[in-house]
């Protein structure tokens, strides 16, 4: 069942990532895409070089710090799709526009640049929400860390696990007090604490991706609001 979209949305990124090997070069990936996007009609789409770019191939794709990160991205006004040799990823802009739109920005670009066929072997496609609260986020989550037998809720603190959510599935949760968060899209320059959730699929049908995307959004919603307390649901709810 889809949640009524919060009027104090606090994602502030949001992407859809797949880890892949490419049967063309990456920049020619870059072109590739850059021409779906304009037969699609989207305007004032930019082509920005990132500085890893600069580094020898060789050096990326053995570095496992360096080997998923993109060396090209494509601007557009619905989202950005960033390129590496590794790596194919999709965020949206700011705010936040809902499931639907962001999974089928996603969806466009890749069926009609027939992405399936540019990959080598089925990709692990992972989605990511980054949520910012101006608050200590510790005191206001279903979430108990003890420490020497004492509840702990630092404010300048980070907290990070892993769990098995199926068969393939896996969920990262990390979340991290303390920080300090300028975005002008958003209108946000305040400290506070962040909640970052990203859930993977290492092996899935391509022909099913859509419905794996869904199922991904689903285990991510549901431990999104599971971990918040009932009145700082009710307050992001306006």
């Amino acid at each position: 069942m889809e949640r009524t979209p919060l009027l104090n949305c606090p994602i502030v990124e949001a992407t859809i990532d797949l880890n892949c090997e490419f049967v063309v070069p990456s920049e020619a990936v870059v072109g590739i895409l850059y021409q779906v996007l304009t037969s699609q009609g989207h305007k004032d789409i930019k082509i920005k070089t990132l500085p890893l770019v600069n580094l020898p191939e060789d050096i990326r794709k053995n570095d496992s710090n360096l080997k998923y990160s993109p060396t090209h991205q494509i601007i557009c006004e619905q989202g950005t799709v960033s390129v590496g040799s590794n790596i194919l990823s999709f965020g949206c802009v700011l705010p936040y526009p809902g499931w639907e739109k962001f999974k089928n920005f996603f969806i466009d670009i890749y069926e009609k640049s027939n992405s399936k066929e540019l990959l080598k072997s089925n990709p692990t496609v992972s989605l990511r929400y980054l949520n910012f609260f101006a608050i200590n986020i510790f005191e206001r989550l279903n979430l108990e860390i003890s420490l020497h037998g004492e509840k702990f809720s630092e404010a300048r603190s980070v907290f990070k696990t892993e769990v098995i959510k199926g068969e393939n599935v896996f969920e990262t949760l990390q979340i991290t007090g303390g920080v300090h968060l300028t975005n002008k899209q958003l209108n946000i320059n305040s400290n506070g604490s962040l909640i970052d959730i990203r859930v993977r699929n290492n092996s899935y049908d391509k022909s099913k991706l859509s419905n794996c995307l869904d199922t991904l959004h689903n285990i991510e919603e549901v431990s999104f609001f599971g971990l918040l307390k009932e009145d700082l649901i009710k307050e992001l709810e306006g």
